[in-house]
């Protein structure tokens, strides 16, 4: 049986999303052990909002679907709000709430978040000696917000957690890559499909929960 998120209050929900985390440092912590200054250089740095409100369908996860641009990668994928550390950001959460405000007019705070999911290097997908290092922070908030896209994104969706720890929309699908045939993992809900880097985030996050449902009292 899966954690029933959707019956879950607000006061008895946020529990489980905070314990799923890697929890942040506290300010004293943060200000003790600073981050490290980013290598720019070798290694892309991007910070990525994974965030959780309840709505009509109970808890949801947003993401949203990337406009089609000429020279992006990612152009028309399923994402998380997220993109590029830059020198101004004090640090990649930072850097995470910056991007979720300019792509979706999210007003996240240090405080609506939960912790951390584990850092993914994404795969080189053009020449060039750069790879991205990615860090997904996940937020709470106590309602869904009004949103504001910019260019970058095309569509916003909210999927009912219950419907991804449910496995709704779960298969594979046919994807070749540099003359290579291969079967990839892909959740289809809503007309979308979620898959690639930002499914690799969404199931740790499931994971996550669905131990802690599992065994309570390693989180006690």
């Amino acid at each position: 049986a899966t954690t029933e998120i959707y019956t879950l209050s607000l006061h008895d929900a946020l529990p489980i999303f905070r314990l799923a985390m890697v929890p942040l440092p506290s300010k004293s912590q943060a200000q003790a052990a600073p981050e490290k200054p980013l290598d720019l250089g070798k290694v892309r740095h991007a910070a990525v909002a994974l965030v959780v409100a309840p709505g009509p369908q109970g808890w949801s996860l947003l993401m949203m679907k990337r406009a089609d641009r000429e020279g992006d990668p990612w152009s028309g994928h399923m994402s998380f709000p997220g993109g590029h550390v830059e020198p101004s950001d004090a640090d990649h959460l930072h850097a995470a709430m910056r991007e979720a405000s300019e792509e979706m007019g999210l007003k996240l705070k240090r405080q609506h978040c939960l912790g951390e999911l584990s850092a993914v290097s994404s795969p080189r997908v053009k020449a060039g000696p750069k790879r991205r290092m990615v860090r997904a922070f996940v937020f709470a908030l106590s309602e869904q917000p009004e949103l504001t896209l910019n260019a970058e994104a095309a569509s916003s969706h909210w999927f009912p957690m219950q419907q991804l720890l449910d496995g709704e929309g779960r298969g594979l699908f046919d994807f070749e890559w540099k003359g290579n045939k291969m079967k990839l993992p892909r959740i289809d809900l809503q007309g979308q499909r979620i898959w690639g880097m930002s499914l690799g985030m969404l199931d740790e996050l499931l994971d996550r929960i669905r131990r802690l449902n599992k065994d309570p009292e390693e989180h006690a």
